[in-house]
């Protein structure tokens, strides 16, 4: 009939209309648009910072070991430093955020017509992540201390103090393939857009503490056959390390080293010496021809904080971090099971992640551990990468003739000779966890 003829007419040209082309100009006017309408408030001051203030006490070594001892509480009962970090948040979500326009005009005034919706669409959501863990944490702020502190508070109880703590730390960004890889049960990790991620050619892995546990890096290496490994523990017996797993120096490097950042006053007495700044620790590996990696894996025991908060530091991470796209890493809150669910370890944790975002890294997938209240696994993606990674996949999609499935791992994969050093690290962890 006419009329539904003239529908389809019309549904076609709403279509097309729909899908005109968008210029530079007017896709760039649109993210300054998107960036003036945030809620993230612009000017604010960085006063509280991961690169010049102490997460951790004094007296720490008064503890069962550095991520065991109570947070440096600068917050609980003093609003004005809550207010100076609210300030410090806003300063970091910014400086990604105006970091990401720049990347994204850059994108929009390189790619093809057809391509700039996608760019366009794929930023809206980094600049959303922004947006969401800004609405969060100001919602943090204004619970309050009670809701992570005090078990009587029927308003705070739904769901209880731990989840109360722990929900704030979740993805703010989404990847349209996400893939876990390794075994089901432990010590695999999940990895944004993998198909793009090898398109890269990745050669170099960065593995911070180990623990005496090679599960990351022996799937790294049944992944990606020809990569090298760069491992960093001054808690192991490197050559001890080195025997048990076989690999040769030329595939699998470890040095005997720690990481943490500018503010001292974190090493133990019985490694004093072998600890490191990233910048530092970089610079040792000159001579091995390597100036940077493709992926980092860091569990470094509440190191993370002063470690990160060095690297993001300034315009430090453009050289630091130049070719990493994912950071996986072990968020560890300060104090851990009996000294971590306070207001203080809450707002130096929501600090980390905001100096992670103000890097442009953002959080794509967590895993938490849910025997243990005192840590949460996270994948953190870059989000230039992300905008490329995402172009890719629209524009390849039809290049997949069949869905992509994960390989199943054996959980024996990292298995290897513990030797006296192994043994010795295994019955503190045990002892300490009974």
């Amino acid at each position: 009939p006419p009329s539904a003829m003239a529908g389809a007419v019309l549904a076609l040209a709403a279509m097309a209309s729909a899908a005109a082309a968008v210029s530079v100009r007017e896709a760039s006017a649109r993210l300054d648009g998107w960036l003036s309408a945030s809620a993230v408030p612009p000017g604010a001051e960085l006063s509280i910072s991961l690169a010049t203030h102490a997460v951790h006490r004094p007296e720490w070594m008064h503890y069962e070991s550095f991520a065991h001892s109570p947070p440096n509480d600068i917050f609980t009962g003093n609003w004005v430093n809550v207010e100076r970090l609210e300030q410090s948040v806003a300063a970091l979500l910014r400086k990604g955020q105006e970091k990401l326009v720049k990347v994204a005009k850059a994108m929009l005034a390189d790619v093809p017509e057809e391509d700039r919706r996608t760019v366009l669409a794929s930023a809206r959501a980094v600049l959303g992540s922004f947006e969401e863990f800004w609405m969060q944490f100001n919602a943090t702020v204004g619970y309050g201390p009670r809701h992570v502190t005090e078990a009587n508070v029927d308003l705070y109880m739904e769901y209880g103090l731990e989840t109360n703590f722990w929900i704030k730390f979740r993805p703010y960004l989404r990847c349209s393939s996400e893939r876990r890889i390794g075994p089901e049960i432990g010590g695999s990790k999940s990895w944004c857009n993998p198909d793009y991620f090898l398109k890269g050619r990745p050669r170099v892995f960065f593995s911070a503490g180990s623990g005496h546990d090679y599960v990351y890096e022996s799937i790294v290496y049944h992944w990606i056959p020809n990569s090298r490994m760069i491992g960093a523990d001054c808690y192991v017996d490197v050559d001890e390390a080195m025997h048990a797993t076989g690999w040769p120096r030329s595939k699998f490097l470890l040095l005997g080293k720690c990481l943490h950042g500018d503010v001292k006053g974190d090493e133990t007495p019985e490694n004093a010496g072998q600890f490191a700044t990233f910048t530092e620790f970089l610079a040792q590996l000159k001579d091995e021809g390597i100036d940077g990696f493709d992926a980092l894996k860091a569990n470094i025991e509440a190191y993370e904080y002063s470690v990160f908060g060095h690297v993001f530091h300034g315009a430090r991470a453009e050289a630091l971090l130049r070719g990493t796209s994912h950071i996986h890493l072990e968020h560890h809150r300060m104090g851990m099971q009996r000294h971590g669910r306070t207001w203080a370890s809450l707002l130096w944790s929501e600090l980390l992640w905001a100096t992670f975002m103000s890097g442009g890294y953002h959080p794509v997938y967590t895993e938490k551990w849910h025997d243990s209240t005192a840590c949460t696994d996270v994948e953190f993606v870059n989000q230039t990468w992300y905008l490329e990674s995402e172009l890719d996949g629209v524009r390849n999609v039809m290049a997949h003739d069949q869905l992509a499935h994960s390989e199943v791992f054996p959980e024996s994969i990292g298995e290897f000779t513990c030797g006296a050093s192994c043994q010795d690290f295994t019955a503190k962890v045990r002892a300490g966890s009974s």
